[in-house]
């Protein structure tokens, strides 16, 4: 995914990758997703796991933003059928089972899992409303716990030793922070393709000045770094500085 969208002055080293005259990073990018394809398809899928559907979704990402965006629908649906066979869409992970030595690192495990299905079922209501097709998922059924937005750990050891803790507001968003903003956004899709699943009702008007009206609120209420026009750029320095010290 990442060769997708890399800049004009991308690192040299990258040029290394490229095996065969005139190859672009798309067709690299498409020569590894392919494999990918051919070796899961190669191993089967008798032990789903949370591997497996981060491998799927990854997928179809590169087909939906490499403009193949049905192929990239059947991608999506049955990674979240894989995510349904290991019950991410249940949230009842087994935390009791983990070993004391690994302190909190089933935690965050459970938290992970967590995102995952939200990202799914975000692409599976954006997706099926773009294309006219049935979601994967019935968001009558119970949802699953959110996700705690708070920063997960660089590496094992910290992930054991630290735990889970959300983000205080003031605090620098995180990319969970944006994932968590388009379930608000977002919502109001789920009155909308139900509204057109269902067809023309005589109560239409209504609903659709209640949808008016809710999609104003989630305007007003849009957090300052995330306002289209006028955003609260004052995080960005402090990103910025934590990057270099993660890459160096």
């Amino acid at each position: 995914m990442a060769l997708l969208f890399q800049p004009p002055e991308h690192d040299p080293s990258l040029e290394s990758l490229k095996y065969a005259a005139g190859m672009s990073f798309d067709d690299l990018a498409a020569d590894y997703s392919d494999s990918g394809v051919s070796i899961l398809t190669l191993l089967g899928k008798r032990n789903t796991t949370l591997v497996t559907v981060q491998a799927g979704f990854v997928r179809a990402s590169y087909l939906k933003y490499s403009g193949m965006v049905p192929e990239s629908w059947h991608a999506l649906s049955q990674t979240i059928k894989d995510a349904q066979e290991i019950e991410l869409h249940k949230d009842n992970y087994q935390s009791h089972r983990h070993q004391p030595e690994d302190g909190y690192e089933h935690l965050w495990h459970q938290q992970l899992r967590r995102r995952t299905w939200l990202v799914l079922a975000l692409w599976d209501v954006h997706m099926a409303l773009v294309l006219g097709r049935p979601t994967t998922i019935d968001m009558r059924d119970p949802r699953p716990t959110f996700p705690i937005d708070a920063p997960i750990p660089a590496t094992i050891e910290d992930r054991r030793k630290t735990p889970p803790v959300a983000r205080a507001p003031t605090d620098m968003p995180t990319p969970l922070t944006m994932v968590l903003w388009y379930v608000e956004v977002m919502a109001p899709l789920w009155d909308i393709y139900y509204l057109e699943k269902d067809g023309p009702q005589p109560s239409d008007a209504l609903k659709v000045q209640k949808m008016h009206m809710d999609i104003k609120q989630i305007h007003e209420l849009c957090p300052p770094y995330f306002r289209a026009v006028n955003p609260d750029t004052t995080w960005i320095p402090i990103l910025i500085v934590t990057g270099f010290l993660l890459a160096g």
